[in-house]
């Protein structure tokens, strides 16, 4: 009697976490195909703008699609990425043809992309009011529309653990595998992505995740791929200014970690990182020459230059000269300022202690140093040497952390303009 019991209660829970969000099991799907750059294309099923939660407070953005490629099996991997660069509110998009999601979908890779809030997502609540007396004794009334803002920070990532949990409930309907949930992004989307690995199964979000009408099962994931990842402006402006001012207080931070250089007995402290990041440098610029890519000789390599010589070489690599061509592509405000304003539209108008909850909940170097039991132990990062959008220290930071907690970090800084989503692709399918 206690086992069927106990089989009951694990059938009821079940039907109510798949009853959280769209039931997929109901939904339909659209046969589309992708055509890329050489002409070839893909065919795939897509499952558009599903509702993940209950309680959507932005119908707009708080949905998800699924694209599935014909040739999927069942045990593929799951591509989750959201479009945000700089936290504002994303609607789901097809896949393209020109990043990961549509080469993701070549390879047999399942893909969801997920729309989030952001911090102009905003509700309007229409106020009926009675104005007096008119002839005949009825009363005018009146409307005032009272806007407000409801995707300030966390609510995007929120809304990305809710995405991971609502696949992971659907898992039996939904092609691939929950289990191989990857969480890619470029910017804030990236930083989402690395915080949502990071956060795994965090009770500190459990009240939001119930609010909005989360399905009540793990949100972790297998594996984060970010590019230049924003996670926090308020520590971007902090880590910005330090690079390229040489002036702030987050060196004091970084000497607080505790951390070593990756690889090596040395610790990674303010008097070590300068020397790190022109090390990381220097060896970016030896491996792009091996590929043949050109590096000009005013961002910071010193060449040998011989007429007899088929190939010249870098030397040295001048830092100095490095951060002068980053200052002059940076924000023409400074870091401090343009983050900090990012961060005032970002987080919003908050009484204290919500703004200091929500300030540890987007603190990633917190949840790294208090990790939870389920964080991913493979992360892809990358980050352009001259992409000013995001300070590099950011991504320095954040790989030097997670190699120090024993995770299997796949980190480059690349020289040439864009990102390799082939490379990451094939990442993937090596995991």
């Amino acid at each position: 009697m206690k086992l069927i019991t106990t089989i009951f209660l694990h059938l009821a829970t079940a039907a109510i976490v798949a009853a959280q969000g769209v039931d997929f099991n109901t939904l339909k799907a659209t046969s589309r195909k992708i055509t890329f750059p050489d002409g070839t294309t893909a065919a795939y099923k897509a499952y558009e703008r599903i509702r993940y939660i209950d309680n959507a407070i932005d119908t707009n953005s708080q949905c998800l699609s699924v694209f599935v490629p014909d040739n999927a099996q069942s045990d593929a991997p799951i591509i989750l990425k959201a479009y945000t660069p700089d936290f504002r509110s994303a609607t789901p998009q097809l896949p393209s043809p020109t990043d990961e999601t549509g080469i993701a979908l070549r390879n047999g890779i399942v893909v969801c992309i997920v729309g989030c809030r952001g911090y102009n997502s905003m509700t309007l609540n229409t106020i009926e009011k009675q104005n007096g007396k008119k002839k005949k004794k009825k009363k005018a009334t009146s409307t005032e529309t009272d806007v407000a803002y409801c995707g300030k920070l966390p609510a995007p990532l929120i809304d990305l653990k809710a995405a991971v949990r609502y696949l992971r409930a659907n898992d039996n309907a939904i092609p691939g595998s929950s289990e191989k949930i990857i969480a890619t992004g470029s910017m804030a989307g990236g930083g989402l992505a690395a915080l949502l690995g990071a956060t795994a199964d965090n009770p500190l979000y459990d009240n939001a995740l119930e609010v909005v009408g989360a399905a009540k099962c793990s949100d972790k994931v297998m594996a984060v791929a970010c590019f230049a990842p924003l996670t926090d402006p308020l520590m971007s402006a902090r880590s910005g200014e330090w690079l390229v001012d040489h002036k702030g207080d987050y060196t004091r931070q970084l000497d607080t970690l505790a951390l070593l250089i990756p690889e090596s007995e040395t610790p990674l402290t303010t008097n070590t990182y300068r020397n790190y990041l022109k090390e990381i440098l220097f060896e970016s610029v030896q491996r792009d020459l091996s590929l043949g890519i050109a590096i000009p000789d005013d961002v910071g390599p010193d060449y040998y230059y011989d007429s007899h010589e088929q190939d010249d070489y870098a030397l040295n690599f001048d830092l100095n000269e490095y951060l002068t061509a980053v200052r002059a592509i940076a924000p023409k405000n400074g870091y401090r300022n343009y983050f900090n304003a990012l961060a005032t539209k970002a987080y919003g108008e908050q009484p204290s202690d919500a703004y200091a909850l929500s300030i540890k909940q987007m603190n990633i170097i917190y949840h790294l140093a208090y990790p939870t039991p389920t964080i991913p132990r493979r992360w892809y990062i990358r980050h352009g040497t001259l992409d000013a959008s995001v300070p590099i220290t950011e991504s320095i930071t954040l790989a030097a952390m997670l190699s120090n907690m024993g995770n299997d970090v796949d980190f480059e800084v690349q020289w040439s303009g864009g990102y390799d989503c082939w490379e990451l692709v094939e990442w993937i399918k090596g995991l």
